[in-house]
C-alpha cells in the first residue's frame, strides 16, 4: 500500500491529491475503492475528524506503481460502513469513538477510510458505500 501525506479538507483537494498520485505512472489505477484518506491516530484522540493526515492507494500485487510504497501488516480495528462520502464521516468517527470508549480500548494508528462505492457507479452520493477502520489494541475484529 501507498501512503502520500497531504491535508484533504474537501473534493478538490482529493481530486487534486488523486492526480499528483497518478502524475508519473502509465497507467490510472485509481478507481473504485483503492482512494482511501486517513486520521492520525492524536487528531482522532482529539476528536479532530476533518483534517486527514494521510491519503493513500490500495496496490494489488498486478498493481504496478512508481512511487514510494509500505505495507500494513494485519491489524484488529473496528469497522463501520455507510451509506454517503467522505463529507458524512464525521458523526461515524463519534461512533467509532464513542464505541472504543465504551469498550475500554485503544487506538494504534491512523484510521483508513475507503469509499468502495463512488462516482464511477453513481452521482448520487447518498449511494456511495464508505468504510471507517480505526486499529484498535484489544478487540475481536480482525480486518
Amino acid at each position: 500500500m501507498d501512503k502520500k501525506t497531504s491535508k484533504v479538507r474537501n473534493e478538490i483537494n482529493i481530486e487534486f491529491s488523486i492526480r499528483e498520485l497518478e502524475k508519473n505512472e502509465k497507467n490510472a489505477m485509481v478507481f473504485f475503492g483503492k482512494v482511501g484518506l486517513g486520521i492520525s491516530k492524536e487528531n482522532l484522540q482529539k476528536s479532530n475528524y476533518n483534517t486527514y493526515d494521510r491519503f493513500f492507494l490500495i496496490l494489488d500485487e498486478e498493481d504496478n506503481y512508481n512511487g514510494e510504497t509500505s505495507f500494513i501488516k494485519e491489524h484488529k480495528c473496528v469497522i463501520i460502513r455507510y451509506f454517503g462520502g467522505h463529507e458524512d464521516a464525521f458523526k461515524l468517527y463519534e461512533k467509532l469513538m464513542v464505541f472504543i470508549k465504551e469498550n475500554n480500548l485503544e487506538i494504534t494508528g491512523f484510521s483508513q477510510e475507503i469509499t468502495l462505492i463512488d462516482y464511477g457507479y453513481s452521482n448520487d452520493k447518498s449511494r456511495f458505500l464508505t468504510e471507517i477502520q480505526i486499529p484498535i489494541s484489544d478487540s475481536h475484529i480482525t480486518c
